[in-house]
């Protein structure tokens, strides 16, 4: 409000100063009452306000946020998974060195278990590969399905050769198409002549019984064995 008189006063003092010059400085041409309305106009314009110039907006350089690295999540190990066809030793009749006199027959028995995702059936067989056959056969066949996690015990008939010495034979086990995967099996005896004091007495009889061994025949997960 203050301000509005402010200005009011200033135009009428304008319009007084421009009244003066003319009568002062004898103008010429205009009359009164277009001197009046000149000094009016000037008064009115006076009092107009003066316009604000506009704001320009400053543009800022706004950066973009930085990327958060990111956690990797590590993967989940990868199982390895288990062969079809994969044993695992258990224990065995007869072991190394045994002795057995001459031209005794006997039964060699490996106990096994089925490690693997396969079950054996009755076309998996023990076969000779090398070594002292000891009159046994070339091959025999399983006598039983074998399902994963179950037992068996693969047995072959042998003889002891005739001459008292060392005699070893290799033995493997393959499947019904033919690819073996038990590949350490043996037999070893020592051969000996019959007792002069007593012949009736051919071999000990604990070397018929199990001996356990319970070691894998290739690297295998590790498994529970069930007791005996």
């Amino acid at each position: 409000m203050k301000k509005n008189w402010m200005v009011l006063i200033s135009g009428i003092l304008m319009m007084s100063f421009i009244m003066a010059r003319g009568f002062s400085f004898g103008e010429t041409g205009l009359s009164e009452e277009e001197k009046l309305q000149t000094a009016v106009a000037a008064t009115v314009a006076a009092m107009q306000p003066s316009p604000v110039p506009a704001t320009l907006a400053v543009p800022t350089d706004t950066a973009a946020p930085a990327p958060q690295p990111t956690a990797t999540q590590p993967l989940p190990p990868t199982a390895t998974p288990l062969p079809c066809n994969a044993a695992a030793f258990i224990g065995e009749t007869v072991p190394d060195g045994s002795d057995i006199v001459v031209g005794t027959e006997f039964d060699k028995s490996w106990r096994l278990m089925n490690v693997g995702t396969c079950t054996w059936n009755s076309n998996y067989e023990l076969y000779f590969a090398d070594g002292d056959k000891m009159g046994g056969p070339s091959d025999i066949n399983l006598t039983q399905n074998v399902k994963p996690g179950e037992l068996v015990d693969i047995s072959v008939p042998l003889k002891a050769p005739g001459t008292a010495d060392t005699y070893k034979g290799f033995w493997k086990v393959r499947d019904d198409q033919g690819n073996t995967f038990v590949n350490n099996l043996w037999v070893e005896i020592d051969t000996k002549a019959k007792s002069l004091i007593n012949p009736d007495i051919l071999l000990n009889p604990d070397i018929f019984k199990y001996i356990l061994k319970p070691t894998p025949i290739f690297e295998m997960p590790k498994i529970e064995l069930p007791s005996f």
